[in-house]
């Protein structure tokens, strides 16, 4: 059983629009757009899991992402942001304050160091982290040090991925398809 998720954010939960490249850490919100489905996905994972005392799981997000570009997509999307209970980003590039619920790594994936900074950073074990990203070079990275990785390829193909893990049980896939339960 998988205790730990963990999340991509470029091309996973957000579409990367490589024409405006260059204003991306001076806007991201010019160059990446949510993927509303990721974002449910996201979502729904997040109520599933407390919807007892005990968390059936945690989620992270673990990126070769910037400290401006995530700032400047928290603020934009904080309800997504707020799902997750830790995130580890290379943070190569940028000026932005660091956030304290943010760890910066001085690598990128597919480095192993990376991988290894968020397990020990929030006291996970490898094989109970499922890792998500739209490369296979950072799956494969992932795979190294004992995670199991999914290659995301559309949000379609990560929930039925996440049925055959038995990640969510039947009764709550009935409701996913239909979307997130509105408050």
């Amino acid at each position: 059983m998988y205790k730990n998720i963990i999340f991509d954010i470029g091309d996973v939960l957000f579409s990367y629009e490589a024409n405006v490249s260059q204003k991306i850490y001076q806007n991201a919100d010019d160059a990446f757009m949510p993927i509303r489905k990721a974002h449910d996905i996201v979502k729904q994972l997040h109520e599933y899991r407390d919807k007892d005392d005990k968390p059936r799981f945690q989620l992270f997000i673990l990126s070769n992402f910037s400290q401006d570009g995530l700032s400047h997509l928290w603020l934009r999307h904080p309800e997504l942001f707020d799902c997750f209970d830790g995130i580890v980003i290379s943070g190569v590039h940028g000026s932005a304050q660091s956030r304290d619920d943010v760890l910066i790594a001085d690598c990128k994936k597919p480095d192993p160091f990376i991988y290894n900074h968020l397990l020990e950073s929030y006291d996970l074990h490898p094989h109970e982290s499922l890792f998500i990203d739209d490369k296979i070079e950072n799956v494969e990275g992932a795979e190294g040090v004992g995670m199991k990785g999914i290659l995301y390829t559309c949000s379609d193909g990560l929930k039925k991925q996440f049925e055959e893990l038995g990640i969510l049980p039947e009764s709550e896939l009935i409701e996913w398809s239909r979307g997130p339960k509105k408050p």
